[in-house]
């Protein structure tokens, strides 16, 4: 039910937490079991580490809502090296979901700045963040 909601492709959702009125929070983890080697392409199933990060995302019935994301390392057996695994809705090093950077630029066609980051909760800090500004990009 929950990953109906989400409407991320191939993810679980493990718990959900409501923080306040108005934020949730959703613990979700990929359902792929296999990860290719992003430098030799060999498949690997070795589970190195877990990394566990917070992201925000779209809203979800007008609450604010963050991912709480396993971004699982794997363990290259031809390269001996460890390598995260891709998520196409997350980009790596980013504390936002693809699909909120796409929101928020096809509001920003319709209004300036200062709204946009009003009406998603952009706080100054997250202005000044220079990963945060590639979304402009």
């Amino acid at each position: 039910m929950l990953e109906q909601i989400l409407e991320l492709p191939n993810v679980e959702v493990k718990e959900y937490h409501k923080l306040d009125e108005d934020t949730c929070i959703f613990v979700v983890e990929s359902r792929a079991r296999k990860a290719i080697c992003p430098r030799c392409g060999t498949r690997s199933q070795n589970l190195h580490q877990n990394r566990w990060h917070l992201v925000k995302d779209l809203a979800v019935s007008g609450q604010k809502t963050y991912l709480k994301v396993n971004r699982r390392q794997w363990k290259c057996k031809k390269c001996k090296r460890p390598f995260s695994e891709e998520l196409k809705w997350l980009k790596m090093r980013r504390r936002y979901t693809s699909r909120l950077a796409e929101n928020i630029l096809k509001q920003l066609a319709k209004s300036n700045i200062k709204t946009v980051c009003e009406m998603n909760g952009v706080t100054q800090a997250e202005k000044n963040d220079k990963r945060y500004s590639r979304i402009r990009e």
